[in-house]
């Protein structure tokens, strides 16, 4: 029924060229077996199977111009808890060391031993190795100050000469104003101190400074003093300032721990770090060590040291989404440090023991060394209890699992206890800093809390899922890892394999879903682990900054030409400063480009080059671009971009010239192409034609990129991406999810290359040059334009030669329109708005000068103009014609020729035109488009001729337009004797469908009194009808909601008025093709009041809506949005919806808001959740997980496997889910109908 619907690719929901799937003859994919060889997809001789997958992605996408709107679902803002842990040990009265001082060398003066201790209370002139100093102690610090002898010879020796003065000021370090303000001295002395009186200022001036803002719920933790606990063990440390909102009680406790700080202890660490642990968790449901018995002990220590479970600290946590951390701040190694005291074999053989096994250093895999330089009790469990933290639910009374990130931060460390901190750190998430001096201390805590912050406060989820697609056996997995001070986001694209029951494993047939790591199919629902490795990682292999292909649109690039290449050879500079937009005087004053040196506009576009292929800002040479562990980071985001796969062409197209060019092509590279932001539409690699496996095909391919295309509109903007440096990210760029099809070109053939346009050029010829395969795309918010590649000729590899991939075709509207190919849509750019609108390349018939009647092939692409906030009536925003800002982008729908990338044909938004209301001539502006056209378009055909028929697309207002193009139609491209009406009088249009039952047009304020409210749902159609002919008769499934504005206002969410509610439509066109006797005016259109509300208290029954109605209409919930594209398979729609979260929970946890799964019976909206409790409405919706859902996904298996409901035996139709967080349910919804339905027709995927 489809027609063109392209080469191998997903194709649903990627808009087939022509959107029809009727209950008698569906065209769906089917996942083939696997070969016993490989492991890898076996093509079409695979077999088949009728399982049915429906798979509905929860996944956090942000939404339209309106990008804050989205990353508000995915960012939550509860304050971490931080518990500081401080070393309170007697090491901690040593002097601070001067920076100069370095204390793995052996001054030249040799007055003290090195490694003796002496120890000063007051200040003394003494006269050593020929030099005079005055030693001068920290007064500050009860008793003594230590001097180690290393220090005192540097200190008398000549080399501290220069230094003298320094180390007598006593001014030379500088508080910050925060503390200023609170009373402090504006200076101190920065090595007149020891080292507790230093931390004692780094951690006023990090609290200070941190708690200005609430950001961060501190509290401190210090070893037991060892007098308190008897002088030979202090028995660990424990919480003496509970973690707590900031507030001036707080703030009290605070200061007063840090003005009693001293060293007078041991260094406990492990010990302490286990009491630390033991006060996060609950203490009424105790957690259990790895034996899985074993309870861990109820924290029982009061704030003062003594022992008391009723007077003990709470646990601090207090909602699901709270990250937590602990600081270890130390000085030295562990000692008094083996658990004596406090059940050693239990923690060592019951509760966690050595649960970081390894053989590195300091224990080299004696956890518990006799004898050492510095052993004093000595163990090494720091990392192990680290490890334990980091990985394990540490508060069962919370949904989800709650754990910790330790941080570690040496101050005058040496290597045992560097080496030990840093794999500390290492194993729990956290960082690792060392210093040698108070100053590098603070920044070294202020880059942990930094960092804390990012992670506690940016997103609910380290990553972002982001869209997935299959192939065959291949199931595709893209997500991101957001940043809070960067605009680019790492991105990933990953293989794992699709069984043909529905099983997404690793290659090791390892179920990739799931906790459990080691478990086999059958698999259980689950997160789906993107940290583990796939069959590849396209992050991993995207080539070198120097060895990768990237491109730039310029619109004067010749037809069929390789693009301008991203190289900006000497001499160039500044034209490629004017290409970038980049003007001295203006981007040199803003970061980073200010620190330039020199910073022209010819080094600015030096250094943006430099960055989009993967270097780091302005390093000359090449710095890759990695992250925290080192991992390159080339690839951006690819946020809302949808993955398409391309491989061997196979669309049901009869042209003989078709069959040979499929068959040339047949052992083409398979690419997968999505865009991303980072600036680039890419091309991977997803698999090489194998002639030695049985039957020959694809294997898996490497995953290496193969190249990347910067558009127009992206080049006109992307010198801010390094601008980004706050959140939330204002640019998007290449965001659009690209269309795929074979298209046939109407022109003269030289060769194996294409040239001059032959209007009378029939496709039924033999000349297979005229096929290529053509990728269309947009930019969503990344830009107001279009794209248009060849991609027929892909290359196995990065490094293969390339002079015909990718090849550009056209820009829309055109760039440099002077030289341009497609000059004409110069004046388009008034029109078109941000390229939400995902094209539909299809083709139609036009009449030729000097042709025959039955007209000639056009293949085209047909698109809205895209979303416009102007155009948009859901928001303040919105524009009328005589409001001061507006403009008509948006407002429009193009048929864009493939072969010239000029308009065949156009509605567009003109207020002077005629009114519609009896106007049955045709026309190209309309009076009445006075909302954007952010949704595709659905495109049927209706005979089976494989040609386009008819056209439906909804605006943001509640509209859905009719355009039927069966009819041959008029070419004002081409022709110039006659037929060449651009307002195409044989293609009639008209509304075919307003939402609500007001006077048309509904403008904002119209629903609501008179004026405009953002409790009033408009309608607003940001997706395609789905379609299905039905005895003869098309029906048509779409729904409506906000998808630019997903959280909404507070005021949508149970403001009790349902009429003013989002509704899902079905409606039948019983004169799809417009041949009735009733010729319809272009405003003759349904409304509500045709249809029947499945949501009123008393509906009509099924029989008597289908004798009395058009269709019907079900209600959404207050605040619920229909988001995303709607399928027909089997008789059942297929449809998600988004619920924001409820504005008055206090939990801030449920920020993200809930996806749901809706499936109910086409004919009679019965949903397919029929044992679920609650009404009707309950029946048709499945809560899938939180955040916002993708696009359902059909794909057909085993045409002989029958089977039952939930949970039993084998399985006809199942629901696969992936939520916001990553999870994926996995069941079957029900039997198949037994209507008749067959499958007609299917494709490998």
């Amino acid at each position: 029924m489809r027609a063109q619907p392209g080469p191998d690719q997903e194709k649903m929901p990627m808009r087939p060229a022509l959107r029809l799937w009727p209950l008698q003859r569906t065209s769906v994919s089917v996942r083939a077996a696997k070969d016993s060889k490989s492991g890898i997809t076996a093509g079409r001789c695979g077999r088949r199977r009728l399982l049915t997958w429906i798979v509905a992605s929860g996944l956090l996408l942000p939404g339209g111009s309106g990008l804050a709107e989205d990353t508000d679902l995915f960012t939550i803002s509860v304050a971490p808890n931080v518990l500081l842990l401080v070393d309170n040990s007697y090491s901690m009265k040593h002097i601070v060391w001067h920076p100069a001082f370095d204390p793995t060398e052996t001054p030249s003066c040799s007055e003290w031993e090195d490694d003796e201790l002496d120890k000063y209370s007051s200040s003394q002139t003494e006269t050593h190795c020929g030099n005079t100093r005055t030693i001068y102690p920290d007064p500050d610090v009860s008793g003594y100050t230590w001097f180690s002898g290393r220090y005192l010879n540097w200190l008398f020796s000549d080399a501290a000469d220069p230094y003298v003065a320094d180390l007598a000021a006593l001014s030379n370090g500088t508080r910050s104003q925060c503390l200023i303000d609170e009373g402090l001295p504006a200076t101190y002395s920065k090595y007149r101190r020891a080292r507790v009186t230093a931390a004692q200022d780094v951690l006023r001036e990090v609290i200070c400074n941190v708690n200005a803002s609430g950001d961060v719920r501190f509290g401190l933790a210090r070893f037991y003093t060892a007098y308190l606990r008897s002088w030979s063990d202090p028995r660990g440390g424990y919480v003496s300032v509970p973690i707590e909102d900031y507030s001036p009680a707080q703030g009290a406790l605070i200061d007063s721990f840090i003005d009693d700080l001293s060293g007078e202890s041991w260094t406990p660490l492990s010990e302490t770090l286990y009491n630390v642990y033991r006060y996060f968790q609950s203490r009424s449901n105790p957690i259990v060590g790895k034996n899985g018995t074993t309870e861990f002990p109820a924290y029982d220590i009061k704030t003062n040291g003594d022992t008391s479970t009723s007077q003990a600290p709470p646990s601090p946590l207090e909602f699901s989404c709270q990250r937590n951390f602990v600081i270890l701040i130390t000085d030295g190694e562990p000692t008094k440090d083996d658990f004596d005291y406090m059940d050693r074999d239990r923690f060592e053989d019951e509760l966690i023991g050595d649960y970081n096994p390894d053989n590195t250093l300091p224990e080299a895999g004696d956890e518990t060394p006799s004898s050492c330089s510095f052993c004093n009790e000595t163990t090494f469990y720091l990392d192990d209890i680290a490890k334990w933290m980091h990985e394990k639910d540490f508060q069962p009374d919370f949904e989800g699992d709650q754990t910790i990130d330790v941080y570690t931060v040496g101050f005058t460390t040496a290597d045992a206890a560097n080496q030990l901190l840093a794999k500390t750190a290492n194993v729990s998430n956290g960082l690792f800093f060392q210093s040698n001096n108070a100053e590098e201390l603070s920044e070294a805590i202020i880059s942990s809390v930094r960092d804390i912050i990012d992670k506690a406060q940016a997103f609910t989820s380290a990553t972002v899922p982001a869209s997935r697609t299959t192939d065959g056996n291949n199931f595709y997995s893209s997500y991101f890892l957001p940043k809070k001070d960067t605009g680019f986001w790492e991105g990933h694209l990953k293989n794992f394999d699709f069984s043909t029951s529905g099983e997404i494993l690793l290659p090791d047939g390892r179920c990739a879903t799931g906790l459990d790591i080691t478990a086999t199919p059958p698999c259980a629902g689950g997160v789906l682990r993107t940290f583990e490795d796939g069959f590849w990682d396209t992050a991993e292999s995207v080539p070198a900054p120097a060895n990768r292909n990237l491109y730039v649109e310029f619109g004067a690039t010749p037809i069929f030409d390789l693009p301008t290449r991203l190289q900006i050879a000497s001499g160039s500079e500044s034209a490629w400063a004017a290409n970038f937009g980049l003007v001295e005087g203006v981007d040199d004053l803003d970061d980073p480009y200010s620190g330039l040196s020199p910073n022209t506009a010819g080094d600015m576009a030096v250094a943006l080059a430099d960055v989009l292929s993967g270097c780091e800002f302005g390093s000359n040479p090449c710095v890759p671009r990695v992250n925290e562990t080192g991992d390159k980071i080339y690839m951006g985001d690819t946020f809302h971009s949808n993955p398409v796969v391309v491989g061997s062409p196979n669309s049901p197209i009869n042209e003989a010239s078709y069959q040979l060019f499929a068959q040339a092509k047949r052992t083409r590279t398979r690419v997968i192409y999505a865009g991303a932001n980072d600036g680039f539409l890419h091309g991977f690699n997803a698999g090489d034609w194998d002639s030695d496996l049985t039957p020959p095909r694809h294997d898996r391919g490497t995953g290496e990129e193969l190249f990347g295309f910067m558009p127009r509109a992206v080049r006109d903007a992307v010198k801010d991406l390094p601008k980004q440096t706050s959140f939330p990210r204002t640019l998007e760029t290449v965001d659009g999810s690209p269309s795929v099809a074979d298209a046939w070109f109407y022109r003269d053939v030289s060769g194996s290359d294409l040239t001059t346009v032959n209007p009378l050029l029939d496709p039924g010829d033999s000349e297979l040059a005229r096929w290529r395969t053509v990728l269309v795309s947009g930019l969503r918010d990344g830009g107001q334009g279009i794209f248009a590649l060849d991609v027929t000729e892909p290359t196995q590899a990065a490094s293969d030669s390339a002079t015909d991939y990718p090849r550009y075709l056209w820009g829309f509207p055109c760039d440099d329109c002077v030289n341009a190919e497609n000059s004409g849509t110069a004046g388009e750019a008034a029109y078109m708005g941000f390229s939400w609108s995902e094209a539909v390349i299809t083709r139609v018939r036009v009449a030729a000068d000097g042709g025959s009647l039955g007209g000639y092939d056009r293949w085209v692409a047909i698109f809205g103009a895209g979303y416009h906030a102007n155009g948009d009536p859901n928001g303040a925003d919105y524009k009328l014609p005589s409001d001061v800002g507006y403009t008509p982008q948006g407002r429009a729908i193009y048929m864009v020729d493939i072969t010239t990338g000029e308009v065949l044909a156009r509605k567009f938004f003109d207020p002077n035109a005629a009114a519609l209301a009896s106007t049955t001539s045709p026309q190209e502006g309309i009076a009445e488009f006075h909302y954007a056209f952010a949704s595709g378009p659905a495109v049927f055909d209706l005979n089976f001729d494989g040609y386009a028929d008819v056209i439906y697309i909804g605006d943001l207002g509640g509209n859905v337009w009719k355009w039927v193009v069966n009819p041959v139609g008029d070419d004002p491209i081409n022709n110039a004797l006659g037929n060449n009406d651009p307002s195409q009088p044989n293609w009639p249009f008209r509304r075919f469908f307003r939402a609500g039952t007001n006077l048309e047009p509904v403008l904002p304020g119209e629903q609501s009194g008179g004026s405009w409210s953002s409790a009033v749902h408009y309608q607003s159609f940001f997706f395609p009808p789905t379609g299905a002919l039905r005895q003869g008769k098309l029906m048509l499934a779409f729904g409506a909601g906000e998808r630019a504005n997903p959280q909404g206002d507070a005021a949508e969410y149970a403001d009790g008025d349902i009429t003013n509610n989002n509704h899902y439509y079905v409606l039948r066109d019983s004169d799809g093709l417009e041949q009735g006797s009733t010729v319809h005016p272009i405003n003759d259109s349904l409304d509500e009041s045709d249809l029947a509300d499945f949501d009123d208290p008393v509906p009509l029954t099924c029989s008597e809506m289908q004798a009395t109605a058009e269709g019907y209409y079900i209600t959404s919930r207050d605040a619920e949005k229909f988001v995303t594209n709607s399928v027909i398979f089997l008789g059942t729609v297929f449809t998600g919806s988004f619920m924001p979260p409820d504005p008055a929970s206090p939990d801030p946890c449920a920020a993200s808001g809930d996806a749901y799964l809706y499936a109910f019976d086409l004919d009679c909206g019965v949903g397919l959740f029929a044992t679920d409790p609650g009404g009707e409405a309950d029946k048709r919706r499945k809560a899938i997980g939180s955040g916002i859902p993708t696009r359902p996904r059909v794909s057909v298996g085993d045409l002989t496997q029958g089977g039952g409901g939930v949970g039993g035996g084998l399985c006809a139709n199942r629901v696969v889910m992936i939520t916001s967080d990553g999870f994926i349910s996995n069941d079957c919804p029900g039997t198949m109908p037994t209507s008749g339905v067959n499958v007609r027709s299917w494709r490998e995927r």
